[in-house]
């Protein structure tokens, strides 16, 4: 049987065996459901530690899912492990499928049997896990595997696991859905949904150690304990609801993530004094074993779900860390009313916010620089270029909220002047960023990479076209000093 094979015949005593002529296996580092896990060597462009899995071919469809894990070679996100290699070999007659990944750190699922997660450590590991899924399910993708085995760090990220990603609907190839965490109904067709589902289970079990009591064979939900704080507990109930149609959505779990209170979160957070500085850990151990010390992942790019994908999340909006004088936009107008009115109201509300945007923002563990910074464009009233109608008009848009970048005291004393990095970010007509990349790097790649995941938290007032809200470019600029972190925004489009 196959589960003979996996913990019994597949195990330490393989050790030395090279897997298709290329990957030696060097150290056992575990069994996954019907998967075994071994250390190995990659040999690519830089030679590094990875891990390999090998899977008896009978799980599932294996040219399915190597064609499936070809693709996830190209995915490329932050919080996403990096799929190496993946392929199909015959050891001792046995045919097996293999993946070969970056080798991780941290496991939560070596975490939780020791002790559950705090309130703040879930925070900092909700932020990354629910950004990575909502961009997986704009691509058209489904996790498949969200579980705390598949919840890893490495270096200092937080990350997911790619073996199981595949596209929504029934072109998918789910494998068998036998766990807490495998959703009802995803043996045929897996949906986002499903992924929801799991967020619920790993709620559940990072509170508690265990996932709630449930039985497949019954159309009832699972028990879910009392004991969780809220809003867990609410949002573990919306997830995991046996009937899809009902289980929220990923933004409606986010949105119910107020920011911790002062107090708790400075008692959780706070780490001890010490002559260290640096990254604090995302799993702040109470055991005698030592963790890695990561910093907390920032959100990955916010992205707008595509409207075929009824069960997909909407764009995610994670919470700001730091804000100064945050505008309250209230109720968006019908487009539908009078042009009149809504240009009128528009113009008030972005000239308030504009006005705003003069108000320079520094990291509180700064002083204060003397100069404020260029505002964002302030709105102008324009023909519309190529619409060929003199009546029509366009209204720059405006930044709502921006976002400081997290940056530890210890690199920032490592700075001598400026440190400038500039992103450039495509903002829909939502005034959510979809997209962000580097216009000018800079010289360092730590400041470079913390500018590029707090301009991905931005949120706009988007420019209007003839009334209507349309999608707008923007370029960011961060100035890092010892002082203080100055930042500006330029709109480019349209």
């Amino acid at each position: 049987m196959v589960s003979n094979m996996t913990s019994g015949w597949i195990g330490t005593d393989w050790i030395g065996r090279v897997i298709d002529g290329r990957f030696t296996l060097q150290r056992w580092l575990g069994a996954a459901g019907q998967s075994a896990v071994f250390l190995t060597q990659f040999d690519g462009n830089e030679p590094q530690q990875a891990a390999i899995k090998l899977i008896p071919a009978e799980v599932a469809n294996a040219e399915v899912c190597v064609a499936q894990w070809a693709a996830a070679t190209h995915l490329s996100h932050p919080h996403l492990i990096r799929l190496l290699h993946a392929g199909v070999c015959r050891v001792d007659g046995l045919e097996l499928l293999y993946t070969v990944t970056e080798y991780s750190e941290e496991i939560l699922s070596e975490i939780l049997p020791a002790r559950p997660l705090s309130i703040t450590e879930i925070r900092e590991m909700l932020d990354p896990v629910l950004g990575t899924l909502s961009w997986l399910h704009v691509q058209g993708l489904v996790h498949g595997g969200l579980k705390p085995s598949n919840i890893m760090v490495v270096g200092d990220k937080l990350k997911l696991s790619v073996d199981r990603v595949q596209p929504a609907g029934p072109h998918g190839t789910p494998f068998p859905a036998t766990g807490f965490y495998d959703a009802p109904g995803a043996t045929d067709r897996i949906s986002p949904a499903a992924d929801v589902w799991s967020l619920g289970m790993l709620l559940v079990e990072a509170f508690t150690q265990h996932p709630p009591q449930w039985d497949r064979s019954s159309f009832d939900d699972p028990e879910i304990p009392q004991t969780l704080p809220q809003p867990f507990l609410n949002i573990a109930s919306q997830c995991l609801h046996v009937d899809p149609a009902r289980r929220c959505t990923l933004t409606e779990a986010l949105s119910q993530l107020a920011p911790l209170p002062e107090t708790e979160a400075g008692a959780k957070s706070t780490p001890p004094p010490s002559a260290k500085t640096g990254p604090q850990p995302i799993f702040r151990s109470t055991e005698p074993r030592p963790l890695p010390r990561v910093a907390p992942p920032a959100a990955p790019p916010v992205v707008a779900a595509p409207p075929a994908a009824k069960s997909a999340s909407a764009p995610l909006v994670p919470p700001a860390p730091v804000m100064v004088a945050p505008a309250k936009t209230g109720a968006r107008r019908s487009v539908d009313e009078s042009f009149t009115v809504f240009a009128t109201a528009a113009l008030i509300l972005i000239a308030a916010i504009a006005a705003m945007t003069f108000i320079p923002v520094h990291h509180p563990a700064h002083r204060a620089k003397s100069a404020a910074g260029p505002s964002a464009t302030a709105q102008a009233t324009v023909p519309a270029p190529g619409s060929g109608d003199s009546g029509a008009t366009t209204l720059k848009g405006a930044v709502l909220n921006r976002v400081l970048p997290d940056v530890s005291q210890g690199a920032v004393n490592t700075i001598r002047g400026d440190v400038g990095v500039e992103v450039r970010v495509r903002v829909n007509a939502d005034g959510n960023v979809s997209d962000a990349s580097f216009e000018t790097r800079g010289p360092s790649r730590y400041f470079a990479d913390r500018a590029l995941d707090a301009a991905r938290k931005w949120k706009f007032h988007p420019p209007l076209v003839a009334g209507h809200p349309v999608p707008s470019t923007w370029i960011l600029r961060f100035d890092f000093a010892q002082s203080g972190t100055e930042m500006t925004a330029q709109e480019k489009a349209p």
